[in-house]
């Protein structure tokens, strides 16, 4: 069976769970931003892919999350995660 790109980034994009990527790794980044979203996410973040892309990912956490590691230790491999904003509605999820 032969899968092609657009068929694995239309079930990514319609996948049932959260798929988010930013530039962080990309050099002389110092503000990364979210380059992906799948539906899913955007759902969750209450946002459009405008809305979402090129939007400074640290604006997904709250204050407090932002600095207490910047991130890091949000959605890590060990199941930890930071508190996250709605993007429009500012509301905790």
């Amino acid at each position: 069976m032969e899968t092609s790109a657009e068929l694995l980034a239309e079930a990514m994009y319609k996948a049932p769970f959260v798929c988010m990527a930013h530039d962080k790794y990309q050099e002389g980044v110092t503000d990364p931003a979210f380059t992906y979203a799948n539906r899913a996410a955007l759902q969750l973040f209450e946002g459009t892919w405008d809305d979402i892309i090129g939007m400074p990912s640290r604006k997904s956490a709250d204050e407090d999350a932002q600095e207490v590691g910047r991130g890091r230790w949000c959605g890590d491999a060990r199941g930890r995660r930071a508190p996250r904003l709605a993007r429009l509605t500012g509301s905790l999820l």
